[in-house]
């Protein structure tokens, strides 16, 4: 999963919330000499709580790293997963070791720190309300485009551009190109999957702000999005290819290739 690109940005408590939030103040409570030695050597203000737990972040990754038993780095492991559970659908028995955790969680979360605060707790759920906000404003002439489509009445060749990638996308190294879907990808999710043209609407609007990023099996160039999009059978799934010059044409863009629901038991976790 490549929840770190996010972690970097806006740390713990921006990706992972309230749970983060309380084992951050205990760390802060708990190695205050640590704590303020972080501020001194980061310039922060140990009178402002948001400036403790700044420091407190790099604290509990550095713990993470040499004392990965300690009672504090396993009250932020099962906040993690805890976490997980709760809002990555179909993960809620997933396996993942503490080592995975601390490596894939914890240590990302130092760049926040040491890439100069660019985050703030919260940012994340923050941008994904700021997109969906913006896509509302492109949903009238994507959900009219597709009603015509369902009816028949589009060309072959007219293809909808999904406007381009949100904050969010990128993230997780999505390239600032529009992001296309081609009526031939739409039949084939209604001919194979049985996705309607209100699925359709909602994959269009969803497709920004996704619940979870993964890499492809395909590799480099290749993601799978999980959307809040939902069909009878579980959420929609996203399959996009980044980077794309389509035969023909002189603009590169980034290309939804196929769109599948998935029962949540039989999603499969990618990590990088």
């Amino acid at each position: 999963m490549l929840l770190h690109e996010a972690l970097g940005h806006y740390g713990l408590r921006g990706v992972f919330g309230e749970d983060l939030y309380k084992v951050l103040k205990q760390v802060a409570g708990l190695r205050r000499r640590d704590i303020e030695a972080k501020a001194v050597q980061y310039g922060l203000d140990m009178g402002k709580e948001s400036d403790r737990l700044i420091a407190a972040e790099e604290v509990l990754s550095e713990l993470a790293q040499t004392n990965p038993k300690s009672g504090l780095v396993q009250r932020a492991i099962a906040a993690i997963k805890k976490w997980i559970r709760e809002n990555i659908p179909g993960f809620e028995n997933m396996q993942l070791s503490d080592s995975e955790i601390i490596e894939r969680y914890l240590v990302p979360a130092r760049d926040f720190v040491q890439r100069g605060l660019t985050g703030a707790p919260g940012a994340v759920a923050g941008a994904f309300s700021r997109n969906a906000e913006a896509l509302h404003a492109i949903n009238n002439r994507v959900n009219g485009q597709i009603q015509q489509w369902a009816r028949g009445k589009l060309r072959h060749e007219v293809e909808l551009q999904l406007d381009r990638p949100s904050e969010i996308l990128r993230l997780f190294n999505v390239l600032d190109l529009p992001i296309r879907l081609t009526q031939s990808v739409m039949s084939k999710g209604r001919r194979e999957h049985k996705l309607s043209a209100s699925d359709m609407r909602d994959i269009a609007l969803n497709v920004q702000t996704p619940i979870a990023v993964f890499e492809s099996r395909k590799g480099v160039g290749h993601i799978v999005l999980v959307t809040e999009a939902r069909h009878a059978e579980g959420n929609v799934t996203v399959a996009m290819q980044l980077e794309v010059t389509p035969k023909g044409s002189h603009i590169t863009i980034n290309d939804i290739r196929t769109m599948y629901p998935r029962p949540d038991a039989e999603v499969h976790v990618w990590v990088d």
